[in-house]
């Protein structure tokens, strides 16, 4: 049974249960780093079908071949904030909500401004491609992206970008 192969990685808290379509399926909620890379890797092992829940704003329903759905709730920390570089790091589960009223306190303004912002996620206007209408003025969402950290279905960690700001024009 899935959920009992969950709690060799998991602790009690990050597994949960979610009824949906006439079957309950197993719900994992990683917290850290190391549960996430864990999870990946059994689900690999276990050729596990996986369906990713974040805030539910572009989800219509859960497919019917999902083994297992696997939230980011319990990603949600903002890691870094420097208002003076204008950069802000985060995990995907932080809402977009909160991202922007912690932007909005520093003098800046979050893109993309998207619907339902207290639901929202980052790690899914990410996905999605989602943007407002001031996709108009800043663009589309990977536009204002410096760099990614992403977790595959293996079990890896891939890093693309990063923080670095540079705002000097000239020659």
């Amino acid at each position: 049974m899935i959920a009992d192969r969950l709690r060799e990685v998991l602790p009690a808290e990050g597994i949960s249960e979610r009824e949906g379509d006439g079957r309950t399926l197993p719900v994992a909620s990683p917290a850290e780093r190391t549960e996430w890379v864990e999870l990946m890797r059994l689900a690999a092992s276990e050729s596990w079908r996986i369906f990713t829940l974040g805030g539910g704003t572009h989800t219509a329903s859960v497919p019917g071949e999902a083994d297992l759905l696997l939230s980011t709730s319990r990603i949600d920390r903002v890691l870094a904030f420097e208002p003076g570089d204008g950069t802000l790091t985060a995990e995907a589960g932080a809402t977009m909500g909160a991202l922007g009223s912690l932007c909005e306190a520093g003098g800046y303004h979050l893109a993309p401004d998207v619907p339902s912002p207290e639901r929202a996620t980052l790690g899914g206007a990410i996905a999605s491609g989602a943007a407002g209408i001031d996709r108009l003025r800043y663009g589309p969402t990977r536009a204002v992206l410096l760099g990614l950290e992403v977790l595959s279905s293996e079990g890896t960690i891939t890093r693309s970008g990063g923080r670095l700001v540079k705002n000097v024009t000239g020659y």
